[in-house]
């Protein structure tokens, strides 16, 4: 396989990090904005995100806290995510076209 098959299978983006666009990582939890929602910043403190949720719903509170984990975490799982699908098409030599289109979407 050409190098060139082998760029068109893995992709352009080798590394979360490598996306200019995304705000310097890691991404974790920061301080608590009004009602006490959830805030995600980056390494240089700006702010990614905040979840906005009613203080009397305990539920949305719950699924705020749990959205603002994932959403933390998102560098990490594209890296990861990246990673595993050059590795699936150096094993298998075929794309690996779910990966690929969420890539995608992560980073349009």
């Amino acid at each position: 396989m050409s190098e060139n098959e082998k760029t068109t299978i893995k992709g352009e983006l080798s590394d979360a990090s490598t996306c200019s666009a995304l705000s310097a990582q890691p991404w974790k939890q920061a301080t608590r904005g009004p009602n006490g929602c959830p805030i995600i910043g980056d390494r240089k403190g700006v702010m990614v995100c905040m979840l906005a949720h009613s203080a009397n719903e305990s539920r949305q509170k719950e699924t705020a806290e749990a959205n603002a984990n994932l959403i933390a975490a998102a560098p990490e799982l594209l890296s990861a995510l990246i990673e595993m699908r050059d590795w699936y098409a150096d094993f298998t030599g075929l794309p690996a076209s779910r990966a690929n289109a969420a890539i995608n979407k992560a980073i349009q």
